[in-house]
């Protein structure tokens, strides 16, 4: 088995290539909508990790009064209360879900919750963006409510058609001269195995029945359609 040398790799890409023979990927064209995206899930993640508890437990004020300044303030007091609630109450491992004290307490929230934090109304627009790069439509995009739209089949029929499989040829002929093939040689994407194609492949197959048809009644009429048999056969033999 031949390791290929990394150096030995040229990346393609539409943006060009720098002097160093590195590629820019499309996606530094939406830098800010994928930080917007990262900034969202981050928040989220701090929530989880924290196990929803983001905030101030702080003792309530009592008959108008409140705690003293000494009492607020005291890092020991603080340290013990925190090293209390974290080693008894939580929601993992083997803790207590709810906490009990003799004092009055209030919790001053400082993070927003999981619904609050929920991502799909705040950052749909970056991700339709992102997806537009690579143009992918915004059909395409999962929604929140998991809706489904009548033409959701036709914008992914046309993105295997004008984004997927001329990227696909245009590799495959690139492979073809990288790896000095024969004239009678070539790659060839196989897309038989793709649903959203196989409407195309039905039509193709409709119309050269017909187109079979027409060179039988041409034959008949003492026609020599030698050369057109030939060449559809080797359309479907793969020549």
């Amino acid at each position: 088995q031949h390791k290929l040398s990394p150096r030995y790799v040229l990346h393609r890409t539409p943006t060009g290539i720098t002097e160093s023979g590195m590629g820019k990927s499309l996606l530094w064209a939406c830098e800010k909508n994928i930080n917007n995206i990262l900034a969202v899930y981050q928040a989220r993640y701090n929530v989880y990790a924290k196990n929803g508890n983001a905030g101030i437990l702080a003792k309530a004020p009592v008959g108008g009064g409140g705690a003293s300044l000494q009492e607020a303030i005291d890092p020991i007091t603080r340290d013990t209360m925190l090293k209390d609630l974290q080693e008894r109450n939580g929601l993992i491992g083997d803790k207590s879900f709810i906490g009990l004290s003799s004092v009055p307490l209030q919790f001053i929230k400082t993070l927003g919750t999981i619904k609050e934090l929920e991502p799909f109304d705040e950052t749909l627009e970056n991700a339709i963006k992102i997806a537009g790069v690579f143009g992918v439509n915004k059909e395409l995009i999962p929604k929140k409510d998991n809706a489904t739209f009548s033409n959701q089949l036709i914008a992914e029929k046309s993105f295997w058609q004008n984004v997927i499989k001329s990227s696909c040829e245009q590799v495959a002929k690139d492979l073809t001269k990288i790896f000095y093939l024969p004239s009678e040689w070539e790659f060839k994407p196989n897309f038989a195995g793709i649903e959203a194609l196989q409407e195309d492949k039905k039509a193709g197959l409709e119309a050269d029945g017909l187109y079979i048809d027409n060179l039988d009644k041409m034959t008949a009429s003492g026609h020599d359609m030698t050369q057109a048999y030939t060449n559809l056969q080797e359309k479907y033999n793969g020549k």
